[in-house]
């Protein structure tokens, strides 16, 4: 069982769960694989008490605790599968908050394991920009830490998702504030950030700038390079892509890199790992999307085609709200017992 001098664990997971490894921590809660008493394999995530985020003051708690279960409902309604998260798992006890799922890995996990082959490029972008896009819509947040330790994917599902939505900005009508955390400078230092973020000093406003409707133009950038990755280029290789300050060198750089890769490919990272942020739109419409418009250039709510993020975005409230309510529900009666 886990160890009882572990206080980030509710009592009731020391007696449930075996063997807890801590496998990540983000800006405010820390993810486990266990094993529980029926020897199988989970993933723990476990609302982080002690992160400086939530004790910044009397309401970050309230704030961090509502994400931390948002993201838990996200997470269920997504993988349409109503056994994703275990909800006999889900506990509340004093300021303690955590739930199991399904077994997940970080992408960091599969480059580490050296299992990138596995990983299926245009279902981890599809998936990815569906939560950005509801991240966006739906909880007005924006311009995400992109990495490989804050996408994860659960192997049973066949789903990629975005964790720690903490890292994102709040979006105000239509501009972006820093209201939400404070990881700027943890986007600045990723290896995976966008040129434009590294080019001038108001990193906020050019997010804002590069938006789509659907997510920013470094996103889809941060987005690119973690595909390239996945192809199998080394990181050195990205590290030396990422150094190149020219434009005419950069494009060379990238052409001769991407000839590795399968044409299909080739033509979408072209798009995607662009150096103009207004050009990055158009990866959008390979991957199916119609007339993608950058809000520098135009304000206007963008026309979408087959695959309608509107549609997307209704059909996934509808499964949140119903997933959320039986969750909830099933909490309840589970208490009472």
């Amino acid at each position: 069982m886990i160890p009882l001098f572990n206080y980030h664990f509710p009592s009731k997971f020391k007696n449930e769960y075996s063997n807890a490894k801590l496998i990540s921590s983000t800006s405010y809660y820390r993810v486990y694989e266990a094993v529980s008493r029926t020897s199988q394999k989970v993933t723990i995530r476990i609302f982080d008490t002690e992160a400086e985020i939530v004790k910044l003051n009397d309401k970050s708690y309230e704030k961090y605790a509502t994400l931390f279960i948002q993201e838990m409902l996200r997470l269920c309604a997504r993988s349409g599968d109503q056994n994703m998260i275990l909800i006999e798992s889900f506990v509340i006890e004093e300021k303690k908050i955590a739930f199991a799922t399904k077994r997940s890995n970080s992408l960091q996990h599969y480059f580490q394991e050296e299992k990138k082959q596995q990983i299926k490029i245009e279902k981890l972008l599809s998936d990815v920009i569906s939560d950005l896009a509801f991240l966006r819509k739906e909880m007005l947040l924006g311009d995400l830490l992109i990495d490989p330790d804050h996408i994860s994917y659960v192997e049973e599902c066949d789903l990629f998702f975005l964790s720690d939505w903490a890292t994102g900005n709040l979006i105000d009508n239509g501009s972006m504030y820093d209201g939400l955390n404070q990881t700027t400078s943890k986007r600045l230092a990723s290896k995976y950030a966008a040129p434009e973020l590294l080019n001038n000093t108001d990193v906020l406003i050019r997010s804002r700038n590069y938006s789509l409707d659907i997510c920013s133009c470094s996103e889809l950038y941060s987005l690119g390079l973690i595909a390239l990755e996945c192809c199998g280029i080394e990181s050195r290789k990205i590290a030396d892509l990422q150094g190149v300050k020219d434009d005419e060198n950069f494009d060379l750089l990238l052409k001769t890199t991407l000839l590795k890769l399968p044409e299909s490919s080739q033509k979408l990272l072209s798009v995607m790992l662009s150096r103009s942020p207004i050009k990055r739109g158009a990866a959008l419409e390979i991957l199916g999307y119609t007339k993608i418009i950058p809000n520098e250039i135009s304000s206007n709510n963008m026309m979408l085609g087959r695959n309608s993020i509107s549609s997307i975005l209704h059909l996934n409230n509808k499964i949140f709200q119903r997933e959320s309510s039986k969750i909830i529900a099933e909490a309840c009666m589970e208490h009472e017992r």
